[in-house]
């Protein structure tokens, strides 16, 4: 069995004129994305994570709130403006020794990927920002991800 795990970036400022690649989490992001990384139990074998300053900055909140090994973390410069299928093909790429995969990223990619994965109609049709989905893949190889097989275990929004 695999577990996959989609968490957004968190709220992103447009105080500043930056090309949208490095545009800063906001005040309410920040806080956002402590407070998601305190409500998460699962430990990651492997952390992928798009580039982008607002995804960077959410999965370094996660790593310092809960104290990971920095080992595990990896910047995917493909999870820019991923599209559902680069996403699975991404997925399809990862070794087989991670059964429990966190990637920080953008929609609208993560929810078509749900849309596609997910055995059942999403909680809502948004994953919004700093939104955490955990998804159960019943398989031992990401190599066989496939349409409507996976089981959402937990979706967790900012309070």
């Amino acid at each position: 069995m695999k577990q996959l795990v989609l968490c957004r970036h968190a709220k992103s400022s447009w105080k500043y004129p930056l090309k949208d690649v490095y545009r800063p989490l906001n005040k309410r992001g920040l806080m956002q994305a402590a407070e998601m990384a305190r409500r998460c139990e699962l430990l990651p074998d492997l952390v992928l994570c798009s580039p982008a300053t607002r995804a960077w900055s959410t999965a370094l909140c996660y790593f310092q709130e809960l104290g990971w090994n920095y080992e595990v973390l990896r910047m995917e410069p493909g999870l820019i403006e991923a599209s559902k299928a680069q996403l699975i093909e991404l997925l399809q790429n990862v070794d087989e020794s991670v059964d429990t995969l966190f990637l920080f990223g953008h929609n609208p990619g993560f929810n078509d990927l749900l849309s596609y994965l997910s055995q059942s109609p999403l909680p809502t049709e948004n994953l919004v920002t700093s939104g955490r989905v955990v998804l159960s893949l019943p398989y031992s190889t990401w190599k066989s991800l496939e349409l409507d097989s996976a089981t959402i275990i937990d979706w967790t929004v900012p309070q």
